[in-house]
């Protein structure tokens, strides 16, 4: 299933967030949530389904020879950030999945949350920084210019 479409929901006092009903039909029972704390792409949790994580780790190396190299110190080093950042988390009866303190802090989420289908995985954001990144990009570039 790919994502998409866009959501406003809250976290609540014990760190959980509804995932929408049309996303929920497409998660695993557990998912993947990675903190993405990069200003020039925005600062939002990433949750994936395991494949999808994995083919999303695949994609850092994939304009390298050969792919991932075990004896690249940044190799090494992006690998090691990203999987230990990430956290396996189970979606619940209710569809809500448990936000970490740690990740939320990392990307600055509080209370209320944007939740962006973005093709094959779904991005959490707060909703104040979701506005900032918007304003602050041009998401046609050139591509509209005639």
């Amino acid at each position: 299933m790919r994502f998409r479409g866009e959501y406003q929901h809250s976290v609540d006092s014990k760190g959980r967030v509804s995932l929408p009903a049309k996303f929920r039909k497409a998660l695993p029972d557990e998912v993947t949530v990675v903190p993405v704390p990069d200003s020039k792409m925005g600062k939002a949790l990433y949750v994936f389904s395991d494949e999808a994580y994995d083919a999303w780790m695949d994609s850092f190396f994939a304009s390298e020879e050969g792919g991932f190299n075990p004896r690249n110190t940044k190799h090494i080093a992006l690998q090691r950030y990203l999987n230990a950042s990430a956290e396996s988390v189970a979606v619940d009866a209710a569809g809500r999945i448990k936000l970490s303190s740690k990740q939320c802090d990392q990307v600055g989420i509080a209370k209320d949350v944007s939740i962006i289908g973005n093709d094959d995985h779904i991005e959490i954001w707060d909703v104040s920084a979701r506005a900032d990144y918007m304003d602050s990009i041009d998401p046609f570039g050139d591509f509209l210019q005639v």
